[in-house]
Order: structure tokens, then sequence, then C-alpha cells
């Protein structure tokens, strides 16, 4: 099986120009938001500590030579203070520092998936990171999937690890949905498809990024994935297209008109819960970042706030009351 795939740096392979999961995603939402993305020049905390979980999980034996715990002179130290600068100008460029408070999340989250007994299901013959390169709908194409492992009938499971805030199967389906994982299980089958490689399961192994770093494996329904697959053929004929006229639009020159929310309405339309919404739904639905949100909910501009099941809640019409007197 692994002469089925390309060996290669995970930096080498996004260098490649073909277009992958992420450019088909950043093209769905508009062909100029492909066309103009620039990755950030200080990556996120959130993309760091998912890259080094995933290392952890998949290659442990690389971990040491791509991480490394900062020393207590500088672990608590502003990126951008002078003492730090010249600390981090004498180290390899090519290892990325962790303070102490994430090297252990990353630990616990890659200690309590490689526990999760999934792993003793696939196959002894696996594949990590494995880079394949096909072509779909005229447009050359890249997948990279986490981890592919032969079974005795000559097909292959897919695991790919997920790092998240809710590994229950009603909060990730959310997650799955807004960040697209049915478009990639579609390419990625695509990909492993014309490397002649038959999918039996596509699995996500979800871990949430908070102490007891609980666990839970997903697949996605057909009926999900054939869904994304309509949506990802549609793309790929407008990325060809694009790419053709070298014209890359964004959201058009038309003047729309918008919609009350379906939680601004009330009445029938209410959201579900008398008008109770969880605070990644109020963060999505009103456009604003959690900092704001708390600040909001804590410091008596008489929003609503109540706990269900461990979670947090606030009222939709007592938020949006709030927003209007900011």
């Amino acid at each position: 099986m692994k002469d089925k795939f390309i060996t290669m740096s995970n930096d080498a392979y996004h260098a490649d120009p073909r277009i992958s999961v992420t450019g088909i995603k950043r093209f769905m939402r508009s062909p100029l938001h492909y066309r103009g993305h620039k990755d950030p020049t200080v990556k996120p905390k959130a993309f760091v500590v998912g890259n080094a979980t995933h290392t952890l999980f998949l290659e442990p034996h690389k971990f040491e030579d791509k991480y490394r715990v900062k020393p207590l002179e500088v672990d608590g130290q502003g990126p951008r203070t002078k003492h730090y600068k010249e600390w981090l100008f004498h180290q390899d460029p090519t290892l990325t520092w962790l303070d102490q408070e994430t090297k252990s999340l990353v630990l616990g989250m890659a200690d309590a998936a490689l526990a999760h007994p999934i792993l003793d299901e696939l196959g002894v013959e696996r594949v990590v990171e494995g880079s394949l390169f096909f072509k779909h709908q005229g447009v050359e194409c890249k997948a990279r999937p986490d981890l592919v492992a032969m079974r005795d009938d000559g097909t292959v499971d897919v695991l790919d690890l997920k790092t998240t805030q809710d590994a229950s199967p009603e909060g990730f389906a959310k997650v799955a949905w807004n960040l697209g994982y049915g478009v990639q299980e579609y390419v990625y089958r695509l990909a492993l498809e014309s490397a002649g490689l038959k999918v039996n399961r596509f699995l996500f192994l979800a871990v949430e990024k908070a102490p007891p770093y609980a666990c839970c494996v997903h697949v996605l329904e057909r009926d999900w994935v054939t869904k994304s697959g309509i949506e990802v053929d549609a793309a790929l004929r407008g990325y060809r297209q694009c790419l053709d006229a070298d014209a890359w639009p964004g959201y058009g020159d038309a003047t729309h008109t918008l919609r009350l929310p379906r939680w601004a309405r009330g009445g029938q339309n209410a959201p579900p819960d008398n008008g109770w919404i969880t605070v990644q739904e109020a963060m999505k639905l009103m456009g604003i970042s959690r900092a704001t949100l708390y600040n909001w909910m804590n410091k008596g501009n008489n929003v609503k706030k109540k706990k269900k099941g461990g979670r947090r809640m606030v009222d939709a019409a007592s938020l949006q009351a709030a927003m209007k007197g900011a």
C-alpha cells in the first residue's frame, strides 16, 4: 500500500500548487477568498496546538525534533518583548516553542487519543500523512490523510484526528458541518480511489481540548458526504473557469436585502429552548468574539445567562438589546 503514496515533508506538500481541501473550502466561500488568502506571519495558538497534537499522536518520534518547551527565563514573556526577541534570535528557526501549559495540553490530548480502542481495530499496515495527487473535474488536486490502514479484505480505513471543544455527537456534528468535514471526506475518498484504494470506513477521532480530554469516534452519514460531493464538484468546475479567465470574483456587486435572523423574530420562529442559545451559537449568529460576549455577560449589561447540562447559555433577546445599546 505504501507505494500508492508520495513521501514528502509537510512544507513541501503545502508548497505544491495543486488545490487542497483547505483551498477548495476557501474557494467555496468565494474565488476572491481563495486567490487573496495569505497565511499569518505568526501562527495562531490553536493552529500550533493542533499541529503539535497531530505530531505526537501520529509520529511521536518526530515530536522533539519539531517542538520544545520554552525555558523558564522566557516562558510567559510576550513575543514582542526585547528579551524574548533576543532569546529567539539565537534559537533553531525550525523549532516551534511551547509554553509548559501548552505542552501539558498537547500531551493530555495525544495520550487520550492514543488510548482510544478504535486504534486496535485498525490494520497494522499503515501510512501516516502520505501525500496523494489526482485530477478531478479537470483540476489538479492534492490530499494528505492523517492515517490510512489496510484491512484484510484489501480495503482501507481512514482515521482523521480532530481537536475540538466538544467531542460529543451533538456538539461535534455542529463543528463538522461548520468546518466542512464532509468536504474533506469526499475529497480524501476521491484521492484514495484514484490510487486504487477503496475506503471501508472514514473515521473522525475527536478529542476535547480540556481535561479530562474526552474522546469520541464519528462517521458521517452517506447523504452528508454525497451533498458535500455535489458542492465540491461545482466548486472545482468554477475553479477551473476562474483559472481559465484569470478572474476571481468576491460576493458580487449587487445590493442584497438582509432578512431578520430567525433568533430575532420571536414567536414561532424563536430559537429552540425558549430563546436561549449557547455561547458558540451567540458568537456565530451575532458576529461577536467570545471576549466581547463574556464582557457583556459579566459586567452588568443585563444579558441573561444560565447553565444547562454544563453548557453556558445566553438569552438571545437580552443579548440583542445589549448590542443595540453598545
